[in-house]
């Protein structure tokens, strides 16, 4: 046991010898062992890599991000205004005619939504992106029923 505790005491030594002259040693690891010298040369080079990860990220986001504020009139901006039609007092006693229903095609679903419930019609959505849904059989001249298709709506029928 004596013996052994020599040989740690003697292997101790020599490693701080060889860590301070930076010499290789009796097979434990260096300041030099890793490529890039002391451990702070590492660190600072790690600090770099993050930081050029960082401003790489920052330019690609920078890039995706859109400014639609001086788009066109037209364009598929989010944020456009959509005109819906004006209320007509008939469809409340006649009934929405298909002609007037019509006009809420190529509309954005929820802009299509948003312009039946101002004129007053009940609205709802029997398929959409070629998914049908269940719907019940009864007529109502106050519905539009509609089919949209990547958002737009496509065909839209009264009932």
């Amino acid at each position: 046991m004596r013996w052994r505790i020599a040989k740690l005491r003697q292997r101790l030594r020599g490693l701080a010898r060889n860590s301070a002259s930076n010499e290789p040693g009796d097979g434990l690891p260096t300041e030099t062992t890793y490529g890039l010298g002391t451990l702070t040369d590492m660190a600072v080079a790690v600090k770099r890599v993050m930081l050029g990860l960082l401003v790489g990220f920052g330019l690609v986001l920078g890039a995706c991000a859109s400014d639609d504020s001086d788009a066109a009139p037209g364009s598929d901006s989010a944020d456009r205004a959509v005109e819906c039609p004006t209320a007509d007092p008939a469809d409340a006693i006649v009934g929405i005619t298909q002609e007037r229903a019509d006009l809420l095609l190529g509309l954005r679903e929820a802009d299509a939504q948003r312009c039946a419930e101002d004129l007053g019609w009940a609205f709802r959505v029997g398929r959409r992106d070629g998914e049908s849904f269940a719907l019940t059989m009864d007529y109502s001249a106050q519905r539009v029923n509609v089919e949209v298709d990547d958002d737009i709506v496509t065909v839209i029928g009264v009932g």
